[in-house]
């Protein structure tokens, strides 16, 4: 049976700051039950292009364009079954690689911990309930005024499957007219995982019992 492959990609983490994100624990879940995990986000300082963790495959990019080569360069070369964009509003590779599963039929499923932190929906991030929702904000036509709104959304409101970390959000994207909305709560990883790939880093820094 051939091994299942997932393509992530975040916009930043799968690093040893952000060992909790619940991407990160996914994918090393996803390596430990048999999956060839391919991860991809932005590099950040004293970071490497290429690594592998916990099974995980780690390709990091530098700029937008080669975000986007190494997204379609991993899509063509390893033919994922399956592509899961984490945190669009601040994800601009993973609109690219969201609109390259839809045209490619490769099942889409997309994750955000809260809509609430979008601007285009609410005025103030940090209290987002200070004014109405502003449902209109995801546009579900093409507009001059919205093209933005529109590019960056494009995936959310096409996934196959969207997750939400919080119950609250469900009927907010049922309200947008988002399809195939999922509640899943935000997961522990307690089991011990080796690290691979990084020295001085991830393996040196993570406590005993591990996450």
């Amino acid at each position: 049976t051939k091994q299942p492959t997932i393509l992530v990609v975040i916009p930043y983490g799968f690093n040893d700051r952000l060992t909790m994100f619940p991407e990160f624990i996914l994918s090393r879940m996803l390596a430990r039950n048999g999956w060839r995990v391919l991860g991809v986000a932005r590099i950040e300082k004293g970071e490497i292009s290429e690594s592998a963790v916990a099974g995980v495959h780690i390709h990091k990019y530098h700029s937008f364009l080669s975000g986007v080569w190494r997204v379609i360069a991993l899509i063509l070369r390893e033919k994922p079954g399956v592509i899961h964009v984490h945190m669009l509003r601040n994800n601009r590779i993973g609109v690219v690689a969201g609109m390259l599963a839809k045209f490619l039929r490769i099942p889409l499923v997309f994750s955000e911990a809260g809509l609430l932190h979008d601007h285009y929906l609410v005025d103030d991030r940090d209290d987002p309930l200070e004014k109405p929702i502003m449902y209109e904000g995801i546009p579900k036509h093409f507009s001059l005024r919205a093209w933005r709104s529109y590019f960056i959304h494009w995936a959310l409101m096409h996934a196959d499957t969207v997750v939400f970390y919080s119950k609250h959000n469900v009927p907010i994207a049922q309200k947008l007219g988002i399809k195939n909305v999922r509640y899943i709560p935000l997961m522990t990883d307690e089991l011990r995982w080796e690290t691979t790939g990084i020295p001085g880093n991830i393996a040196e820094r993570l406590p005993e019992e591990s996450y």
